[in-house]
């Protein structure tokens, strides 16, 4: 159904959406650890590629610094996309994706 686009929406109050989010943001808060392993070194040269192609805005660029907020998905995008591979993860840098890059920063 989804797929020709025959779904539908279910109507929930505010306080049972509020309730959900929470019990979902907790059975899931080991996913969320893994911003806080993300960093930029020193030869960031603040292009703002990774703050665009973030799909969960979790990059901001905050002060002159490049900042990661607790909502990655582990999508790697922004290792992919940044021209100088400015991004760690674990204060390592790994290989860049190339191919379609221009898919992933449009």
């Amino acid at each position: 159904n989804f797929l020709i686009e025959n779904y539908s929406k279910e109507e929930i109050n505010n306080f049972k959406a509020t309730i959900m989010k929470r019990l979902y943001k907790f059975k899931t808060k080991d996913l969320y650890k893994n911003s806080y392993r993300f960093s930029v070194n020193s030869s960031c040269d603040k292009c703002n590629l990774c703050v665009k192609a973030c799909p969960t805005r979790n990059i901001e660029y905050i002060g002159g610094d490049i900042k990661f907020r607790d909502n990655c998905i582990m999508c790697c995008r922004c290792i992919s996309c940044c021209p100088k591979n400015a991004i760690l993860y674990k204060n390592k840098k790994y290989p860049q994706y190339k191919e379609n890059i221009n898919l992933i920063i449009s």
